[in-house]
C-alpha cells in the first residue's frame, strides 16, 4: 500500500473503505507496524483520525483497538508531541470524548471494561494535561459527573480510578478560577448531589471526589448564601442518603472558621475572639436544619446514626455555647432517645404496660437503636449535662431495666458519673439511683421473679465495674451537716433500711414460693445498691438514723447460720437462686474456716451434693465452674483440714470430671499451676488415687476396650502432663509408665487417624517424662519397645517429634546397659532401611539420624566391643552405599526439577553419615558441599529454609573431616556461601558456622580474619552478613591468636566508625552484636583504640540528622544503653526523651525532627520501656560492683561504685534532662518523668549542694530553675537520711 492509498483509506466515508475488505483500524495497525511505508507525520495522521473517530462516532471510544493504537503512537512518535499535539487538541475536544468513554463503561463486561480502562489511562496520561487548560469549568463538571455515576454503576479498576483522579484536581483547580461559583452550585446539587453522596460511600478516590464535592458546595460565595438562611442544600438532600450529612456538617464548620474574616468581616461584633461566635452561629443553623431533614424520615437506624454522628462534630468542634436552637434540638433527641431505651427494655421484660403504641420492628433493630440512643444521650451530656439532667431519673430507669453489654450504656453511665465527680456532686447521684428505683415494687404476682432478676442484675447500672466506680468516685464526705446534697442522701438510705429491714424480716422458710423468690431477688437488689452507699461512709460521719436501721439488720450468728443452712438444704430455691446460694456457701465456708460450731459436717456434704447437682447439669457448666474457682482459689485448705477422705474424694471427682475438655476446666488448672495445692496432703493423696483408679483396668494387655473407657484413660493421661512427677510415689510411677504402654497399644488400630495421633502424642510425651524421672535400672524390654515405636506409621509432626524423644531415650538407656545385645540388635535392624526411607523421611530413618546423633555425641568407639565396632562400620558403609547415589542424582541436577522434600531428606541422612564417618575416623572420599551451595546459589525457585539450613550442616560435616590443607579451600566457600544463602536459611544457619569456626587451628583463624578484611571492601548488601561473620569468628578464638584477635577488632571498629553501609537499619544490629559481644565477652581483649572507636560509633548514631526512617528503632536505643556510656552519651540519651507537641508547624516539625538521630520518626517518639532502661543504667552508677579481673594476683578488690569518679559529670546530665523537659516546641510526658525518677534520684545523690547551687546559677534558665528545685524536692522527699 501506497501512502496516497494509506491516506485515502482512512479519509474515505464507509467502513471499510472497500468491501469485504479490512476495517479503517485495521488498516491504521498495519500502516502504523509498516516501517516501510512512509506517510508524512504519520504519528500526527493516525492520532488526528483516532480522534476525530472518537467524536463522530461513540461506539469506536468502547473499541479497545482504537485506544491500544492511540496509545502505541502516543508513546513512541517519530517527532516530539509538543510539536503537533498541542494545536490537535485545541480543535478535538477530550472533554467530550471522556465523558463518553466513561458514560458508556457499564455497558461492558469486566474483562473488556478492564482492558479498555487500562488503555485509555495510557492515552488519557499524555493528552488530558495538555488539553485540560482549554476546557471549561462547565465541561468538567459534566465530566466529573459521568465518573460519579461510572462509579456507583461499576466496579472500576485502578487504571478508571486513576482517570476520576485527574477529572477532580483538574476541577478543583479550574473551580478556584473560575467567577460563576454559584452556576456550578445550582447545576452539581439539582443533577449530581445523589451520586456524589453515594459514590463518597465507597471506598474508592473518596478524598478527591470528596474535596471536589466540598469546594462546590462550601465556597465563599455559597457559605455567604448559606449564612442567609438559604435552604436550597438541604432541599437537594431530600433524595440524598443521611450519613454524608454528618461529614458535610464538619466540612461546613472548618469551611467557616477558615474563611470567617471574609464572611464576616470587620464589622462583626465578635472581632475580639476571631469570629467565632458567628462561625459558631451559622454552624448551628446548619445543624437544626440537618435535624430536620433527618426528622422528616423515619426514625430507623439510618437516621439515629446521622444524628449520633451530627452530635460528635458539634461535641468535637465545640460549638456549644447555650445557643437556644441547639438546646432545643437536644431536647427533641432525649425525647427520641428515651423512647427508643423504653422501646427495648419493654421488648426484653414487660414490666408495666406501654403508654403508647409501639412500632412493630424487630428485637435486633430495638437492640440496635436503643444503643444508638445511649450513645447520643452520652454525647450530648459530654456537650451539656443540664439538657440531659431533668430527665435523669427516666434515663436512668430505663437503663436499669435493659440487659445489655453495649458499650454504649458503659459510655453513657461513665459521662455522668465523669461530671458529678469533677462537679463534687456525686452524693446527688447516688441520691437519684436510691430514689429513683423502687426495687420492691418491680416484682408483682405476674411476674417471674428469677427474669427480673436476670434482667435486672445484667443491665449496665447494676454491673460491678460501674459499682466499683461509683463507689471510689471523688465526692463531698456524707456528712449531715456538711451539705444539703449529703443530707438527702442519707435520708434516701434510711428509707432503703426500712425496706431492707422489712425484707430481712421475712420468713424465708415460707410455703410460698413467690414470696421466698420476691424476698430473695430484693434483697438482693437492694443489698447491691446500699452497700455502694455504706462503704462510702466513714463510720462518725453515719446519720445515727441510718446507723440505728442498719444494725437493727444484723441477726445473731447462730440463728443466722441455721436458717442459711436450713435454705441450701432444699434444692429448688438453690436452682432459682444461684448468685444467693454461692454467696451462702461463701459465707458458711468463712464460718467453717473459723472453726464455728453452727457449721457441722454436714454443710460439707450439702456442699459436695450442691456441687455434684451442678456437674449433673449440662446446661450450667459455668455455674460449676464459678463455684469451683471459689473454692479451690481460697478455701481448698479448709476443705483439706475439715473434710472427711469421703468428702474430699467427692471433691476430686467433680474437679475432674465436670469438664471433660482440660483446656476449658480452669479450677483444675488454676489447682495443678499452685503449689500450695500440692502441699495439702489429703487432697494430694485423694487426686493420686483418683488417677491411679482411673487407669487401673490397663495395667495389663486387656485385648479389646471399651470406647469410652479407653477416652477417659487418655483424658486421664492428658491431665498428668500438668502434674509434677517429684509428687508420684514411685511404684505410681512404674505403674503408670506401665499403663500409658497398654493404652498406646490400645488405641494403634483402632481410632481414627486424627485422634489417634492426638492421643499417641500425648501419651508418648507423658512415658517419656515419667521414664526420664524415674531412670529405671531395668532395660530388658528397650529393644522391643524401639521396635513398636519406630513401626508407626504417621505424617504428624507432634507425633514424631514425641516419638522421637522418647525413642532417644530408650537408645540412651541400651547404651547405658552393660549388655550390649539389645543395642546390637538395633544396628542390625538398622540395615533394613532403603534410601526411600530418608527421601521421605519416615519415623525409622529419623530413629536412625537420632541414634548416630547419641553415638556422635556421648559415647566414644572404644567403648564398644570389637563385634559392636564392626556392626557400626558395616552400617556405616552400607548407609553410604544406599545414599552416594542419590547424593550423585542431587548434584547432576538444579533443585527446581527435584522434590524439595525428599532432597532435604536426603540431605539429612547424608549430614549424619557424615557425622558418623568422622565419628568412626573415616576419610571422606568425597566432597559435595560447595558443588550444594553453587546449585542453591544459582536456583531461580524461592529455597526453602529448611533446605538451606541442612546443605550448611552437611558443609559443615564435610569442613570437620577434611585435612588442613583442603580446609582452606572450603572456608573460603563457605565464606561466600554464607553471605549468598543465609538470609534464605533459619537462626541455625549460625550455629553452624560457629561451629566450623570454633575448630579453626590459629593459622586457619588468621587466613579468616585477612578474608573477612577484603569482603568489608566489597560492595553493600555483603556487609551485613560480613559483620555477622567478624561476631562469629570472633567469639571461639582458638588459642595463640590474642595479637590477631585485637588487630582484627581494631580494623572492624574502625570500619564501623566510618559510617555509609554500616549504619544502614538492615546492618547496624549486627554492629552493635558484635560491639556487646566484645564489651561483654571479651572485654579483656579490648585496648584503649578499641574503646575510643566504640565511643565514636554511638557517637555517630546518636547524631542529628535531617534525614530519618520511617519508623522509630527502639531497639536502638537497648543497644546503646547495653554498653558502658561516657556522660555525654548520657546526656544526648536523655534528650531523646522529647516528645514534639502536637500540631505544630511545618517548620517546627522539621527543626525538631532534625534535632533527632536517623533511627527516631518523631511521629513515633520513645516511650516507657526505653524510659525504663535508662533509669536503670542511671542507678546502675550508684551500684557497688567489685571489678572483675584478668590477672594471676589472688588479692580481692573491694566493691565500689561509680558515683564518686562519675559525680563530676553528672550535674551536666540532669542539665540534659532539664533542657529537654523545658524545650519550648517538647514535653516529656509525665509518665516518662515517672520513670526516669529513680534514674534521676541516683544523679542527684551524686550531687553536693556546692555543685548543685553552681548548676542552678550557670546552667540553668528560668523554667529549668523552676524544674530542678521539684526535682530536688521530690529528691528530698524519698532520700533515706538515717532515721529508722
Amino acid at each position: 500500500m501506497s501512502s496516497q492509498d494509506f491516506i485515502r483509506a482512512l479519509k474515505a466515508s464507509s467502513d471499510p473503505p472497500v468491501a469485504n475488505g479490512p476495517f479503517k483500524i485495521e488498516i491504521a495497525r498495519a500502516g502504523w507496524q509498516n516501517s516501510g511505508l512512509y506517510v508524512l507525520r504519520k504519528e500526527e495522521l493516525i492520532a488526528d483520525w483516532i480522534l476525530t473517530q472518537f467524536h463522530k462516532d461513540k461506539a469506536s471510544v468502547l473499541d479497545v483497538r482504537y485506544w491500544e493504537l492511540l496509545s502505541d503512537v502516543l508513546s513512541s512518535p517519530q517527532v516530539p508531541l509538543k510539536t503537533w499535539l498541542p494545536s490537535m487538541l485545541n480543535r478535538i475536544s477530550v472533554a467530550t470524548i471522556v465523558v463518553s468513554l466513561l458514560s458508556s463503561l457499564n455497558t461492558l463486561e469486566n474483562e473488556r471494561q478492564t482492558a479498555l480502562s487500562i488503555s485509555a489511562s495510557k492515552c488519557l496520561s499524555i493528552l488530558w494535561p495538555l488539553s485540560v487548560r482549554k476546557i471549561g469549568v462547565d465541561a468538567l463538571l459534566e465530566c466529573l459527573g459521568a465518573f460519579l455515576s461510572a462509579v456507583n454503576n461499576n466496579d472500576l479498576d485502578e487504571s478508571a480510578l486513576q482517570i476520576g483522579t485527574w477529572i477532580a484536581n483538574s476541577f478543583r483547580l479550574s473551580l478556584s478560577n473560575s467567577s460563576n461559583k454559584k452556576k456550578i452550585y445550582t447545576a452539581f446539587t439539582q443533577t449530581y448531589l445523589v451520586e456524589w453522596t453515594l459514590c463518597v460511600q465507597k471506598d474508592l478516590v473518596v478524598d478527591k471526589l470528596y474535596d471536589a464535592g466540598v469546594e462546590i458546595l462550601f465556597n465563599l460565595d455559597i457559605l455567604r448564601q448559606l449564612n442567609e438562611n438559604d435552604t436550597s442544600l438541604f432541599d437537594s438532600f431530600q433524595a440524598a442518603p443521611l450519613f454524608v450529612l454528618s461529614r458535610l456538617f464538619l466540612s461546613f464548620v472548618l469551611a467557616t472558621k477558615r474563611l470567617r474574616g471574609a464572611l464576616f468581616g470587620q464589622s462583626s461584633s465578635q472581632q475580639s475572639i476571631g469570629g467565632l461566635d458567628d462561625v459558631r452561629a451559622a454552624a448551628t443553623r446548619f445543624y437544626v436544619s440537618s435535624q430536620r431533614l433527618v426528622e422528616s424520615k423515619n426514625m430507623g437506624t439510618e437516621s439515629w446514626r446521622a444524628q449520633l454522628d451530627l452530635l460528635r462534630v458539634v461535641k468535637d468542634q465545640a460549638l456549644f455555647t447555650g445557643q437556644q436552637e441547639l438546646q432545643d434540638a437536644f431536647r427533641v433527641i432525649i425525647d427520641y432517645a428515651i423512647k427508643a431505651l423504653k422501646n427495648y427494655s419493654i421488648a426484653g421484660v414487660v414490666f408495666e404496660p406501654p403508654s403508647e403504641p409501639i412500632l412493630m420492628i424487630s428485637q435486633e433493630n430495638q437492640q440496635l437503636e436503643a444503643s444508638l440512643a445511649a450513645e447520643m444521650m452520652s454525647v450530648i451530656a459530654s456537650i451539656e449535662y443540664d439538657a440531659i439532667s431533668p430527665l435523669l431519673s427516666r434515663t436512668l430507669f430505663r437503663v436499669l431495666l435493659i440487659p445489655s453489654t453495649e458499650a454504649s450504656y458503659g459510655a453513657l453511665l461513665e459521662n455522668l458519673l465523669e461530671y458529678h465527680s469533677k462537679t463534687r456532686t456525686v452524693n446527688s447521684l447516688l441520691e437519684i439511683i436510691l430514689r429513683d428505683m423502687p426495687l420492691p415494687d418491680l416484682i408483682t404476682p405476674h411476674e417471674d421473679a428469677t427474669e427480673v432478676y436476670t434482667t435486672v442484675m445484667s443491665s449496665p447500672l447494676m454491673r460491678p465495674a460501674f459499682l466499683d466506680r461509683l463507689r471510689t468516685a471523688p465526692k463531698l464526705s456524707l456528712h449531715p451537716r456538711k451539705s444539703d446534697e449529703a443530707t438527702a442522701s442519707q435520708d434516701a438510705l434510711t428509707s432503703y433500711m426500712k425496706a431492707l429491714k422489712k425484707t430481712a424480716a421475712t420468713d424465708i422458710g415460707s410455703d410460698s414460693v413467690h414470696a421466698s423468690e420476691s424476698s430473695g431477688v430484693t434483697l438482693s437488689l437492694t443489698c447491691r445498691i446500699a452497700g455502694v452507699v455504706l462503704v462510702s461512709i466513714e463510720h462518725e460521719n453515719l446519720a445515727p438514723e441510718v446507723w440505728r436501721r442498719f444494725r437493727s439488720l444484723d441477726l445473731p450468728e447462730p440463728k443466722l447460720t441455721a436458717r442459711l443452712l436450713e435454705f441450701i438444704t432444699e434444692k429448688n430455691r438453690c436452682v432459682v437462686f444461684t448468685e444467693l446460694t454461692f454467696e451462702i456457701f461463701r459465707h458458711l465456708l468463712e464460718c467453717l474456716s473459723r472453726s464455728t460450731s453452727e457449721v457441722t459436717d454436714g454443710f460439707v456434704d450439702r456442699l459436695m451434693a450442691y456441687l455434684q447437682h451442678l456437674a449433673d447439669d449440662t446446661s450450667r457448666k459455668a455455674n460449676t465452674q464459678v463455684l469451683l474457682y471459689t473454692i479451690v482459689e481460697r478455701w481448698l485448705p479448709t476443705i483439706d483440714y475439715k473434710a472427711t477422705r469421703a468428702q474430699v474424694d467427692a471433691l476430686i471427682h467433680v474437679l475432674i470430671e465436670h469438664n471433660d475438655a482440660l483446656s476449658s476446666n480452669l479450677p483444675l488448672r488454676y489447682c495443678l499451676s499452685s503449689a500450695e495445692f500440692w502441699e495439702l496432703e489429703q487432697v494430694r493423696e485423694c487426686l493420686l488415687a483418683y488417677v491411679d483408679t482411673a487407669t487401673a483396668a490397663f495395667q495389663t494387655d486387656v485385648g479389646r476396650v471399651d470406647t469410652n473407657q479407653l477416652d477417659k484413660a487418655i483424658n486421664i493421661f492428658e491431665l498428668l502432663l500438668l502434674f509434677p512427677p517429684d509428687y508420684f510415689p514411685r511404684q505410681l510411677n512404674l505403674n503408670l509408665s506401665k499403663r500409658a504402654l497398654v493404652v498406646d497399644a490400645a488405641i494403634t488400630n483402632c481410632r481414627e487417624k486424627e485422634f489417634r495421633c492426638e492421643a499417641l502424642t500425648v501419651l508418648r510425651t507423658f512415658s517419656q517424662r515419667i521414664l526420664s524421672h524415674l531412670d529405671t535400672d531395668d532395660r530388658s524390654q528397650a529393644y522391643q519397645l524401639l521396635e513398636y515405636l519406630m513401626t508407626t506409621q504417621t505424617a504428624d509432626e507432634h507425633l514424631i517429634a514425641a516419638t522421637l524423644d522418647l525413642v532417644e531415650l530408650h537408645v540412651a538407656a541400651l547404651l547405658k546397659s552393660d549388655v550390649i545385645s539389645g543395642f546390637q540388635q538395633l544396628l542390625t535392624s538398622f540395615r533394613n532401611i532403603d534410601a526411600d526411607s530418608f527421601l521421605r523421611r519416615n519415623l525409622r530413618a529419623r530413629c536412625l539420624e537420632s541414634t548416630i546423633g547419641i553415638l556422635t555425641k556421648n559415647q566414644k568407639l572404644h567403648r564398644f566391643s570389637d563385634s559392636v565396632q564392626a556392626e557400626i562400620q558395616s552400617l556405616h558403609r552400607h548407609l553410604i552405599d544406599l545414599l552416594e547415589p542419590r547424593m550423585v542424582a542431587i548434584l547432576s541436577s538444579s533443585f527446581a526439577t527435584l522434590s524439595s522434600r525428599e532432597t532435604v531428606g536426603c540431605l539429612h541422612g547424608w549430614r549424619h553419615i557424615l557425622s558418623l564417618g568422622r565419628w568412626l575416623a573415616v576419610g571422606l572420599a568425597n566432597v559435595h558441599g560447595p558443588k550444594l551451595c553453587l546449585l542453591a546459589s544459582q536456583s531461580t525457585m524461592v529455597l526453602d529454609p529448611e533446605l538451606v539450613d541442612v546443605i550448611f550442616y552437611v558443609f559443615k560435616e564435610e569442613c570437620l573431616c577434611v585435612e588442613a590443607l583442603p580446609r582452606a579451600h572450603l572456608l573460603d566457600i563457605l565464606t561466600q556461601a554464607y553471605i549468598s544463602l543465609s538470609d534464605h536459611g533459619t537462626d541455625a544457619v549460625d550455629a553452624i558456622v560457629s561451629e566450623v569456626f570454633r575448630n579453626l587451628t590459629a593459622d586457619e583463624f588468621t587466613r579468616m580474619t585477612k578474608t573477612l578484611e577484603s569482603r568489608f571492601s566489597e560492595e553493600f548488601p555483603a556487609f551485613q552478613r560480613t559483620v555477622v561473620l567478624a561476631t562469629l569468628l570472633l567469639q571461639e578464638a582458638p588459642k595463640d591468636t590474642l595479637h590477631v584477635s585485637q588487630t582484627f577488632t581494631t580494623l572492624c571498629l574502625t570500619m564501623f566508625g566510618g559510617g555509609g553501609a554500616f549504619v544502614t537499619p538492615s546492618v547496624r544490629p549486627h554492629v552493635f552484636r558484635f560491639i556487646l559481644q566484645r564489651c561483654r565477652d571479651r572485654a579483656a581483649t579490648l585496648r584503649s583504640l578499641d574503646v575510643n572507636a566504640i565511643w565514636s560509633i554511638i557517637a555517630k548514631f546518636l547524631s542529628n540528622t535531617t534525614s530519618h526512617e520511617d519508623h522509630t528503632s527502639p531497639r536502638v536505643f537497648h543497644d546503646i544503653i547495653a554498653a558502658s556510656q561516657p556522660s555525654f552519651t548520657l546526656r544526648n540519651l536523655l534528650g531523646l526523651m522529647r516528645h514534639p507537641k502536637p500540631q505544630l508547624g511545618g517548620k517546627q516539625t522539621c527543626l525538631i525532627s532534625d534535632s533527632f538521630p536517623a533511627w527516631i520518626q518523631i511521629r513515633e517518639p520513645l516511650g516507657t520501656e526505653e524510659a525504663k532502661a535508662m533509669s536503670r543504667l542511671l542507678e546502675t552508677l550508684n551500684s557497688k560492683t567489685i571489678v572483675k579481673s584478668y590477672s594471676s594476683s589472688k588479692d580481692s578488690s573491694k566493691a565500689e561504685s561509680l558515683a564518686k569518679p562519675f559525680s563530676k559529670h553528672s550535674a551536666f546530665v540532669l542539665t540534659a534532662f532539664i533542657e529537654a523537659a523545658s524545650d519550648p516546641l517538647c514535653v516529656v510526658p509525665t509518665n516518662t518523668r515517672k520513670e526516669l525518677q529513680p534514674g534521676l534520684f541516683a544523679l542527684c545523690d551524686m550531687l553536693n549542694e556546692h555543685d548543685r547551687d553552681a548548676m542552678m546559677l550557670s546552667s540553668l534558665d528560668a523554667s529549668g530553675k523552676v524544674i530542678m528545685k521539684s526535682l530536688w524536692k521530690d529528691y528530698e522527699k524519698q532520700r533515706y537520711v538515717g532515721r529508722g
